[in-house]
This record gives C-alpha cells, sequence and structure tokens, in this order.
C-alpha cells in the first residue's frame, strides 16, 4: 500500500517531490483562483471583512483556508482514486497520458499567457499545480504497476507453513 502522506526526508527526485505537493499545490491554487471568501452560486456566507480587527482577520483566512483545503484536497483525492482505477482497467495506459497532457497544460499556461489573453483569469498558480501533478501521475504509474508473482518450489512452500 503506498503511503499517503510521505516525509519530506524522503524525497529524492521529483516525482517523490510531487508525491509530497501535488495535494497542497491544488489547494494553494483553489484559494488564489476563488479567494478569501466561502461562497455558492455568487452568494457569501462567510468571507473576510476590512472593517474587523487584523486577528479575526487572521483567524477568518485561517478558517477559510483550512476549510477550503479540506474541500479541494477531497476531490483531488477522489479524481486521483478514479484515474487509478481507470487506470489499472485500462491496462496501465492512462496515467502517462493525462501525465503529458498536463505537462503540457503547464507549459502552455506558463507560457501562452501573452499569446492567448483567454488564459489570463486563470490564476499561474494552477498551470505549476498541474505540472507537479504530471509528475505525481508518474509516480503513481510506477507504484500502481503490479508486483510479479513470487514463484516458490513446493519443498520452500511446505517449510514456511511448518
Amino acid at each position: 500500500m503506498t503511503d499517503i502522506t510521505p516525509k519530506i526526508t524522503d524525497a529524492k527526485s521529483l516525482q517523490d517531490l510531487a508525491k509530497i505537493f501535488a495535494l497542497p499545490m491544488v489547494a494553494v491554487a483553489y484559494i488564489f483562483q476563488t479567494g478569501a471568501t466561502i461562497s455558492w452560486d455568487g452568494n457569501v456566507w462567510f468571507g473576510m471583512n476590512p472593517e474587523l480587527p487584523e486577528e479575526i482577520q487572521f483567524n477568518r483566512l485561517i478558517f477559510i483556508f483550512v476549510l477550503k483545503a479540506i474541500w479541494s484536497g477531497a476531490i483531488a483525492a477522489f479524481a486521483y482514486a478514479l484515474l487509478g482505477f481507470i487506470h489499472i482497467a485500462t491496462d496501465d495506459r492512462l496515467l502517462p497520458v493525462i501525465a503529458a497532457i498536463l505537462f503540457a497544460l503547464a507549459l502552455f499556461g506558463l507560457f501562452g499567457v501573452s499569446r492567448f489573453p483567454q488564459l489570463k483569469p486563470i490564476d499561474s498558480f494552477w498551470f505549476y499545480a498541474s505540472m507537479v501533478w504530471g509528475f505525481f501521475l508518474l509516480a503513481m504509474t510506477e507504484q500502481l504497476k503490479p508486483k510479479p508473482a513470487v514463484k516458490r518450489d513446493a519443498p520452500q512452500a511446505a517449510r514456511s507453513l511448518r
């Protein structure tokens, strides 16, 4: 079973760092894109009020960040689980294709903003997050590969039962 929260000291490559930063980057990109409010259909339920004291504003910001991190992290984890299931069902072909699309999206978003003004409403952090998710999905591709069955001879199997 794979670790859900790997330790930073275990990071030895970009793929290892991507395992650590994948969900946090989605949470940060989501709050950058949506702002420090909790709203639905344009109605703000909870947000920042500049008239409040700074300490209360800080507490609200932390509360909003935690709620949005949980929300976006849960959606990203569900999407990953669904992709992992489809990846296994499609004979280990889906995640590398999606990783390549995410790499292309990252490059397109980071370098194409000057040519395509339609990209300006999207916060640039989403494009960095898509790059990290590309590496994350490549790392998960390796972990989702089926392990080869260990063949044991009959006498060794009988000894292990004793």
